[in-house]
């Protein structure tokens, strides 16, 4: 079965696959949950669950959500009953729809001592026999509580991908439009691009852009200041972008200001974790400022992988060139957005 699943559709296939028990679309949903878990919680299809599917969800033991997201989805879910219902919403009108055994299955514990303290202890969804108790487990560190201290796994981890071997300079900024487009072998996240910065005083700024073929998923503002020392930084996204294996994505700048770092010498596909990244030239418009694969802007991308094994400091770098053009292989590059 080929499914397209997404945060609004991913709870609706699951509930289906608990009523007509296909263990291997039930595994396939909750494998996707974990992976898009902040996503999947702001849907309404999450709102719309049954309990058996919320108490599948709650009982991963990975996420890509903290335990005070996954108890704030969990209240959000049951007030949406309440509501539904016409009942008024106190603690223990919340705790009646969730169900003890998935009030069970939340890790309060593990839980921060502020987000205790500032959240679930100022609702009435636990009693306070057990509020004392997890209070008294974060601070004893040691599980005096009937709730799993344990935390949960994250279901990805950072890892960066370096496709800059030699550094060199100048590159200079005439209002033209740097880009690169890539691949990824496996489903994952970008979350930030390094960047280079300005070779003396002064700042560059413009606009940043992701491209998902050829669609804008992304667009900021960019702002890189001159530091003493540093040649280049991580910029944050600001939103998480994820990436699908055989599409292919592209990274395009548009900035003003004093010259900048640059590769002078590039690898046209980084492997991390068994993960690879393939590069090639911009196949959505035109890098007329002169960034390609093999030269130019962006330094470096911060993936979030969906692996449990830790990330080297660097990438193992794979040395084959596939042309000058780089791997890329798919949409037409004639589009000029």
């Amino acid at each position: 079965m080929d499914l397209n699943m997404d945060p609004d559709n991913v709870c609706t296939i699951l509930d289906q696959a608990i009523i007509f028990d296909c263990a291997d679309l039930r595994s396939k949903c909750l494998k996707y949950i974990t992976r898009e878990s902040k996503n999947v919680f702001k849907s309404e299809s999450f709102l719309e669950i049954t309990q058996a599917g919320l108490k599948e969800i709650v009982q991963l033991c990975q996420f890509n959500a903290s335990e005070i997201d996954i108890y704030l989805a969990c209240k959000q879910w049951a007030s949406q009953r309440c509501a539904t219902a016409g009942i008024q919403q106190p603690g223990r009108a919340i705790r009646k729809e969730l169900g003890e055994e998935v009030i069970s299955l939340i890790r309060f514990p593990a839980m921060t001592l502020d987000e205790m303290s500032d959240v679930v202890a100022l609702d009435d969804v636990l009693t306070n026999e057990e509020k004392v108790s997890v209070f008294r487990t974060i601070i004893k560190k040691q599980n005096l509580s009937k709730f799993i201290d344990e935390p949960r796994k994250l279901a990805s981890k950072k890892c960066m991908f370096y496709r800059c071997k030699t550094i060199a300079s100048p590159w200079a900024y005439n209002g033209g439009q740097d880009g690169l487009s890539f691949m990824v072998s496996e489903d994952c996240v970008l979350s930030a691009l390094d960047m280079f910065l300005p070779e003396i005083e002064g700042a560059v700024e413009g606009i940043l852009e992701i491209l998902e073929g050829t669609s804008i998923v992304h667009k900021q503002k960019l702002k890189l200041a001159y530091s003493a020392g540093l040649k280049h930084e991580l910029v944050p996204l600001g939103t998480d972008i994820t990436l699908r294996q055989r599409m292919i994505y592209s990274v395009r700048q548009r900035v003003n200001g004093p010259n900048v770092h640059r590769c002078y010498l590039t690898e046209p596909r980084v492997s991390v974790n068994g993960m690879t990244m393939t590069f090639c030239d911009l196949k959505v418009g035109t890098s007329d400022n002169g960034t390609s694969v093999t030269n130019g802007q962006f330094y470096g991308f911060e993936l979030k992988l969906f692996v449990d094994d830790d990330c080297g400091e660097r990438g193992e770098i794979l040395h084959t060139f596939s042309g000058a053009s780089g791997g890329c292989e798919g949409i037409n590059p004639k589009a000029n957005v």
